[in-house]
């Protein structure tokens, strides 16, 4: 009887969490709120860290941020308006690369993101990313977390995505 009890309980157990993720991720919307602080502290803190400047960001356009698994592992990717781009400071000394000329470990990144953002409509293509028209910037990377930014100069768009793990 307590080996039959055991197995029910396990069964159970297992089917309610099974459950749980069901409705937890027909629940979850990947669409984030781009008008709440958080966005737009994140906005204005990728901005400065790449050098183009706080000041210049008109308004965070979209937002996007996958279910979290088991380890707290995300994708997330932004979308921000700018007022004006400064195309001398978009430079290799300024840790700017062109879309046209990427290769090396920011080549890497660049893949790892644009995986991720297959499904994330508004986010550049592979072919958009290596083009002239893209700068592309690698944030310093942790061992969580690959940071990528991207301005694109046609409609002064800048682009933020990362993938922790």
């Amino acid at each position: 009887m307590a080996y039959f009890a055991r197995y029910l309980l396990g069964v159970l157990l297992g089917v309610g969490i099974v459950a749980i993720l069901v409705i937890a991720s027909c629940v979850y919307n990947p669409k984030q709120d781009v008008t709440n602080p958080a966005s737009q502290h994140l906005a204005r803190s990728v901005l400065n860290e790449c050098k183009i400047g706080e000041r210049r960001l008109k308004q965070v356009l979209h937002g996007y941020q996958s279910m979290p698994d088991f380890h707290g592992g995300h994708f997330g990717a932004y979308a921000m308006e700018i007022s004006d781009v400064d195309v001398s400071t978009l430079t290799p000394e300024h840790g700017w690369v062109r879309g046209d000329r990427v290769n090396g470990e920011i080549e890497n990144a660049v893949w790892n993101v644009l995986r991720w953002t297959k499904n994330v409509k508004w986010f550049p293509s592979e072919r958009e990313v290596k083009s002239a028209d893209i700068f592309v910037y690698s944030l310093p990377w942790d061992s969580l977390a690959f940071p990528l930014v991207l301005v694109r100069l046609s409609d002064k768009m800048v682009f933020y995505a990362y993938s922790q793990t």
